[in-house]
């Protein structure tokens, strides 16, 4: 049986407008590497390998970045965890264009909220919050969802995290049942 050796140790490096940015043998999967810049425009890749201890270079490729629709990221933080059944109760998130740097909040864009089968809406502020009130069903533990649908500009994004209704019956009488 013949074994090939494994291939050599390969880098590849951006030589970008502005800056370089090199990837290392970890960061290069099944032959592709994934290479996230947030500036569009013109730049050169080389890749370079070390065959028999002499570094080889590949001949510069010219690229074009070209812009596309901007990551956002919705986050529920800050909106209860909790609440007693049967009321409603003002729930919370923020969104954020992460493709910028820093990360800009995003106004006026419509966030769908829903838990069990309540749902309401919001539209977010100029610092990005949108808040609405939704409906507290019967006690147990529920996933608070809140959907963001994008734009022609805007991916879409999502959050969710746990949340406890409440059973405030237990507690009108006091622990004594009485």
């Amino acid at each position: 049986m013949i074994v090939a050796p494994p291939p050599p140790p390969a880098r590849v490096q951006v030589v970008a407008q502005e800056f370089r940015f090199a990837l290392s043998r970890t960061s290069i999967r099944h032959g592709w590497a994934v290479i996230e810049l947030r500036n569009i425009g013109e730049d050169a890749i080389v890749a370079f390998a070390t065959i028999d201890n002499a570094t080889v270079m590949s001949n510069q490729v010219p690229m074009i970045w070209i812009g596309g629709r901007h990551t956002t990221y919705l986050t529920l933080n800050g909106s209860p965890t909790s609440g007693d059944s049967g009321g409603t109760i003002g729930v919370t998130a923020t969104l954020l264009d992460r493709s910028v740097d820093p990360a800009l909040p995003i106004p006026a864009a419509d966030i769908t909220f829903t838990m069990g089968a309540a749902q309401c809406d919001g539209t977010t502020n100029a610092s990005g919050v949108a808040t609405c009130d939704i409906a507290l069903g019967a006690p147990g533990v529920l996933t608070l969802n809140a959907n963001y649908a994008g734009t022609s500009a805007l991916l879409p994004a999502s959050a969710t995290q746990a949340f406890h209704v409440l059973d405030d019956r237990i507690f009108a009488d006091g622990f004594d049942g009485g």
